[in-house]
């Protein structure tokens, strides 16, 4: 990498400089890394949300309304039905609850 920079800059002002240089290539790699973590921490942002919209699920409920079906496995309880799209739903959709 440190090589390619060398040619383009060598190329460009017409004199090496292999400090600046060594400090781009540096700082680049630094960037490349912080990229590559934020990637992945976006990758295991979206398979969270993919396993909380796995558990709270539309199915049609008792009352023949649209209901949640996580919710509603521990609202039965009470004989209360919570309604489609919950309140985790809103949430990860951006909605106020």
């Amino acid at each position: 990498m440190a090589d390619l920079w060398r040619r383009y800059l060598s190329s460009w002002s017409g004199a090496s400089r292999p400090d600046v240089i060594d400090e781009l290539a540096t700082e680049l790699a630094e960037e490349r890394t912080a990229h590559q973590k934020t990637l992945e921490e976006l990758r295991e942002a979206r398979a969270a949300t993919a396993r909380v919209r796995k558990l709270h699920f539309q199915y049609r409920g008792v009352s023949n309304y649209d209901s949640c079906a996580h919710c509603n496995r521990y609202a039965a309880l009470s004989g209360i039905e919570v309604r489609w799209p919950c309140d985790t739903i809103k949430a990860l959709n951006g909605e106020d609850c």
